[in-house]
Formats: structure tokens, sequence, C-alpha cells
């Protein structure tokens, strides 16, 4: 039993010799270095996050100047609306960028008629017909509107054939209880002319660049504000021409309506 004790009592005294020879740093030192690492990160992180800011701050600068500048506006209106072109009392609107010579322009006023035949050259005269006929005669997909005015019908639709035998015109005619005429005219142009525009006199009302979809557009109301007209050239090359006694939202609508 007293061999045992002694024993213990070694063993104790080995372990204490031990601890006692183990080399135990100074904590202290060990410790600012790592402060001084966390103070480095979170100055990097703050320096990021002005940078951050810094480049927001210029981009939205350059955004603002790029709208404010006066040339920008130019360029940005060339494809954000039509060229127009002022000659006395008439504003030249192009739906495409005009050539040298275009004096010889097709011209529709948003408050004219329209002739007795919509295709310059033609010497046919518009035919009356079906939805389905002029579906199947119509040189395009002709756009048919999923949106009309509920005091308007459908009262009738012409097509007119060109001297080649194609039918490249299309006018819709709706009318309501008051004999009040809504009407829808489609074209296809086959090829670009630089000569595509509309002539409205500058006294007869008042002009809007608007967008219908993706395409500039003219958007016309009349001195009395009783018609109001839209025009557009579609992707597909489709002149597009829609005036009636409505409001401006609705002939809008009619327009993004069309597929």
């Amino acid at each position: 039993m007293r061999h045992v004790e002694e024993n213990d009592q070694k063993i104790k005294e080995m372990l204490r010799c031990n601890h006692e020879s183990v080399d135990i740093p100074d904590g202290s030192g060990s410790w600012l270095q790592v402060q001084v690492k966390l103070q480095k990160i979170k100055r990097r992180k703050v320096w990021l996050q002005r940078i951050r800011i810094s480049i927001a701050v210029i981009a939205c600068s350059l955004l603002i100047s790029f709208f404010m500048s006066n040339n920008i506006s130019i360029s940005y209106a060339k494809f954000a609306t039509l060229l127009q072109k002022i000659q006395g009392d008439i504003i030249q609107i192009f739906h495409e960028e005009p050539d040298e010579d275009s004096t010889h322009a097709k011209t529709i006023p948003p408050e004219e008629e329209p002739p007795t035949s919509n295709s310059p050259g033609s010497s046919f005269a518009p035919e009356k017909t079906s939805l389905e006929d002029a579906k199947n005669k119509i040189a395009f997909p002709l756009l048919i509107p999923s949106y009309i005015p509920e005091r308007f019908t459908l009262d009738a639709l012409f097509i007119t054939k060109e001297a080649n035998g194609t039918y490249n015109d299309a006018y819709f005619e709706y009318l309501n209880e008051d004999g009040e005429l809504l009407k829808i005219g489609q074209r296809k142009i086959e090829s670009k002319t630089g000569a595509i525009k509309t002539d409205i006199n500058s006294d007869s009302g008042k002009l809007f660049d608007v967008l219908v979809g993706e395409q500039p557009a003219i958007l016309f109301v009349d001195r009395n504000g009783s018609i109001v007209s839209l025009e557009w050239l579609t992707k597909d090359r489709i002149k597009v021409f829609i005036s009636g006694p409505i409001t401006k939202q609705d002939i809008l609508q009619i327009g993004e309506s069309l597929k």
C-alpha cells in the first residue's frame, strides 16, 4: 500500500515539473496582431463601399447629363421619335430617313379622307369585301384590332389591287350610332423609299411623339380636340393609320391591340 502511495507521489511530481517546463507565450502580442488585421479588413471594406457609391453617383450623373444635353437629345430623338422638318406652315414627318430628293414623297395628312384608291399609281378602285376574303387576298398578314371602343362596330372593309394584281392596301371603317367614323388603314411598303412621310399644317392641331409597342409613332389631335389620329410604320414595313372621334388613350389601345 505504501508502495502505491509513493508511486502516486512520484507521478504528481513529474506532472508538476513538466507543467513548469512548458513555455506559454505572451497572448497580448498575438491579440494585438489579430486586432491590426481586423482593422485592416474593416478599412478595406469601407474603402470598397465608398468606391461603389462613387461609381453609382458618377453613373447617375452621366445618365442625367445624357438626357439634359441638347446634342444628345437630338441623337436620342433619332431612335425615340420620328424625323420632323418644317417648311413654312407645313410640318413634314418622315417614317424613314429621307433621301436627298424626297419632293415626290407620299403624303397623307391625318385629317384627310382616303383617296379613291389608297395605292398611288393604281387605276383600280377599292373593293368592298369580307374580313375572311381580305385575309386571303391581301399580300401581308392583315392586322386585326382586338380592341375597338364599344360604341363602334365594323361597317365596311376595303382592299385595293395593284397593277401587278397584288393587294397591298386594307381599309377598315367602323361606325357608331351617331354615324361617326373610325377608320384603320394599312399599307405594305415593299422597299425603303426615303419618301414615306406625312404633311401636317402647323395650325391644324397638336402633335405628340409616342410609341406603339417599340415603334415611334405620330399622335395628332385636331384643333377642336374632336378627331385623334395615329400613324406609324411597323417592323414588317406596314404603314398603319388610325383616325376617329375617340380619346388618345383609346387610339393608343387600338394600335397596341393590332395583331
